[in-house]
């Protein structure tokens, strides 16, 4: 059996992900990601007696990712070997052809929600009323760590790339944002964290 979660919403996904793991943990495992796949120990993995004769489970991270030569002798690999149980996580998602670019699969995808990416678009310089409006909104519908997750992400993207904010006050709110993260997740921080995350947001508004 082939299982995939995919989808923007990385967050859900990997919830998904490593709920579906921990079901196998008893397999003999074999873990790769698009930047280290070794084929000659997939190989080996494959066709090799169990240790301990227990079902065998193989885990790809990003495989959709591989340039093209390697992606195709993976395809080759798994389609060959159907008793194999397969996990596989994308980071994005899949395009309809690639659905079933390994066989038979067990889909799952996790579209961004609507309304937190429309509040991530309305981080923007003055535009705090109608960026509080959408948060609010957002977080009752979506957990806050959801959010979080997003925010930081698209942050790190604005440094790395054009911003409408200043460099300079972005990466400070950034700082500030990673350091409420470390104390609301150990118990230190005096407020609810959305709050917290809300006045760092409209500081860098203001």
């Amino acid at each position: 059996m082939i299982y995939i979660f995919h989808g923007d919403d990385q967050y859900k996904s990997q919830q998904a992900y490593q709920a579906k793991l921990s079901e196998y943990s008893t397999f003999e495992q074999l873990h790769f990601d698009n930047k280290n796949i070794d084929f000659d120990k997939l190989n080996q993995f494959i066709n090799s007696q169990s240790l301990f004769g227990s079902d065998k489970m193989l885990i790809l991270d990003n495989p959709y990712s591989l340039v093209k030569s390697n992606l195709e002798k993976l395809q080759k690999i798994i389609i060959s070997n159907k008793d194999i149980d397969i996990i596989i996580w994308q980071e994005r998602s899949l395009k309809p052809a690639e659905n079933n670019y390994f066989g038979k699969t067990t889909i799952q995808k996790f579209p961004l929600d609507k309304k937190l990416f429309a509040s991530l678009n309305a981080l923007k310089p003055g535009n705090i009323h109608n960026f509080c409006t959408l948060y609010q909104e957002t977080l009752q519908q979506e957990p806050f760590e959801l959010f979080f997750f997003w925010l930081k992400n698209n942050i790190r993207k604005n440094l790395t790339t054009y911003s409408k904010f200043p460099e300079d006050k972005l990466k400070d709110a950034y700082l500030k944002l990673i350091k409420m993260e470390y104390l609301y997740k150990n118990g230190l921080l005096y407020q609810p964290k959305d709050d917290a995350c809300l006045n760092i947001l409209v500081d860098l508004m203001a």
